[in-house]
Parts: structure tokens; sequence; C-alpha cells
């Protein structure tokens, strides 16, 4: 564990989009993480003036903090920075924030799985670093609801089975999958 103390989940954090113009127009945002951060991709997928690709180069998750920080973060919080940096540098778009959730995931180097509820949107994405490393499952019950969890619910664990039975099944790794609240679409992204 990076960090000096444990950091509740779901971690609930604001998110701006660039046309916002004050913080009281940020709704709070709710990540639950599990996994470790090693490092990130710093420039990826950076175009520079002449067309051509920046070379990516990794850096510790803690330079994404200010200096004046401590560097005691824990990886949830830092994870969550990456993300609301990604989301508040896109447009308004549905699209572009679900591609831009899967950017920044891609950038991290480490073993993970997330489910996000992105305030900005009403949408919840979900996904497991390229390597799947870490659990994450779904189950989609009859009636549409879809569940996600990093262990099989069964009927004995409080009744809950999505769609009367154990139809778990593992998300594959290295995608991002968004859950529109609104219209309750399922889309992904690798």
């Amino acid at each position: 564990m990076r960090g000096q103390s444990p950091v509740e989940q779901p971690y609930l954090f604001p998110i701006l989009h660039s046309d916002d113009n004050n913080d009281n127009a940020a709704q709070k945002s709710a990540l639950c993480w599990n996994g470790e951060c090693y490092s990130y991709d710093a420039n990826y997928n950076h175009k520079m003036e002449n067309g051509n690709t920046n070379t990516r180069h990794s850096r510790d998750m803690v330079d994404l903090l200010p200096s004046t920080t401590p560097h005691e973060q824990s990886d949830t919080v830092l994870v969550a920075k990456l993300i609301r940096d990604a989301i508040t540098a896109c447009t308004l778009a549905l699209d572009e924030e679900h591609r831009a959730i899967s950017e920044a995931m891609g950038r991290i180097h480490g073993e993970f799985s997330f489910i996000l509820f992105a305030s900005t949107s009403n949408c919840v994405y979900w996904g497991r670093d390229c390597i799947g490393r870490r659990s994450l499952l779904s189950n989609k019950s009859m009636h549409g609801f879809v569940a996600v969890s990093s262990v099989a619910i069964t009927e004995s664990d409080e009744g809950f089975v999505p769609n009367g039975n154990n139809d778990w099944e593992e998300i594959p790794p290295g995608i991002v999958y968004k859950l529109d609240a609104s219209t309750g679409e399922v889309t992904s992204i690798p």
C-alpha cells in the first residue's frame, strides 16, 4: 500500500470540465480502485507539431502531485487525479470522455481493476489492466441490470443473484466499459 493511511472506498472527488467556471459546479464522482500503480506514461499519445508521436517515458505516479503535496498519497488518490485531469481536458461529448478515461487507464503501469461513476456524464466505467492480474467480474440480469464486482456474489451473499444463477463472467483485460445510466447502453473501448 502506498500512502500513510488507507483511503475510504469509494473515493469521492470532484471533476470540472474546462468550460465550468467555479468549484460549486463540480459534483462528486466515485472511484473504486483495486490495484497497484508503479508508474505512468507521461507523454501517452502526445502529438508533436510535425505530426509524429512523441516517445513515451514513464514517471512515478507521485509526479502527478504538485511539489508542495506530500508524496505519501494513496494510489487511489493518484489515479483519481489522472482521471480528473483526463476528463477535464476533454469536451462534454460522452464518447470523448470514454476515450479519455480509457487512455488515462492505459497509461498506468501496474495491476488493477476499477469501477468509476463519472458525475459529469452520469456514466459508470469499469475495466482491468492489460494483463488482467486483478479480478473483475460482471453479470447481467434478465431485467437488464449490470452487476460488476471483484468477487462473484452467490445466493448465500444476502440473496442477490442478478439473473437467478451464478453466470458471472471475467471481464476481458485491457478494455474499458461504459454504462450510460440514462439509456442503459453498454459500450467498450480497448
